[in-house]
């Protein structure tokens, strides 16, 4: 079960990973966004806002059935990359270490794990992201061309997400700011862990963690449903007039220019995920 929100711990959780990929984070991954009763998972082509305090993204409308800029979004689609073996993303104070089990733990289910691992932290707090076959869906670079020049109302002071990433299983690990070592495997079966021998809460839907002091929050799934990750921009062009109020420099901005240097690079590939850290899958 997840730890009783503290907007303080999603914050910082979200600020390490963002630092870390140039990506927004999910604190709560599996969660459907409200927007005038309908509840729906997030997508390309949603926007809305930041709530500064939390980190999470509040969902407005969608530039799909906006009525300002449907006509102008209908032609692009999101498009759909190629689905990965495995990602992390780390932040900058967190070491990767080679993998290794203390012997009292039954290795029953980890020594054929399909991913192993194991960070080194420091006092300073830390996070890791682990997403097990991911795949991100992202906003065409000609669209948010189109966007930027439209000089639309409803985009104004709004962010807008241009991709998202999903995955069917996912674990999250956030640093109490104590110095430790903890691992991280996904197993196809829960190993048993003998008494006496602490599993710190992190066994279950087929994620192992070892002990530890932070928060580890982690899910699996048949189906990826899940959205750890996801890419926010501001369109700024028209959109800025005079007297309106600055952008979030947390944010990144598109201006025309901008947008057709992405729209260039997504055409040269079908998965833009800058930023996020890739790695073969652990021996």
């Amino acid at each position: 079960m997840r730890n009783p929100f503290r907007p303080e711990a999603s914050r910082k959780y979200i600020d390490l990973i963002r630092d870390a990929s140039t990506n927004w984070a999910n604190w709560d991954p599996s969660l459907k966004l409200e927007v005038g009763g309908d509840s729906n998972y997030m997508k390309p082509g949603d926007f809305g806002v930041v709530d500064s305090k939390t980190g999470k993204f509040e969902k407005h409308d969608s530039i799909y059935t906006n009525k300002q800029t449907a006509a102008i979004a209908k032609p692009y689609r999101p498009l759909r990359g190629e689905k990965k073996e495995y990602k992390h993303v780390v932040s900058v104070n967190v070491r990767s270490s080679d993998f290794h089990i203390n012997p009292e733990v039954d290795l029953a289910g980890i020594a054929e794990a399909s991913v192993k691992t194991q960070w080194e932290f420091e006092t300073s707090r830390g996070a890791v992201l682990i997403m097990h076959e991911p795949r991100t869906l992202y906003v065409p670079g000609e669209l948010l061309q189109n966007l930027a020049r439209s000089g639309v109302d409803c985009l104004r002071g709004k962010s807008l997400i241009t991709e998202v990433l999903s995955c069917p299983s996912y674990a999250m690990y956030l640093s109490a700011g104590s110095k430790e070592c903890v691992k991280i495997a996904l197993v196809a079966s829960v190993p048993a862990i003998p008494p006496g021998i602490s599993a710190g809460g992190g066994v279950g839907m087929g994620w192992w963690g070892s002990r530890h002091n932070g928060i580890f929050e982690h899910a699996h799934s048949p189906i990826a449903n899940f959205f750890p990750l996801y890419s926010m921009k501001t369109l700024k062009d028209k959109l800025r007039r005079r007297g309106a109020s600055p952008v979030d420099a947390s944010e990144e901005t598109l201006t025309p220019t901008r947008v057709r240097e992405e729209y260039e690079r997504d055409n040269l590939t079908m998965e833009p995920n800058s930023g996020v850290a890739a790695c073969e899958k652990p021996e």
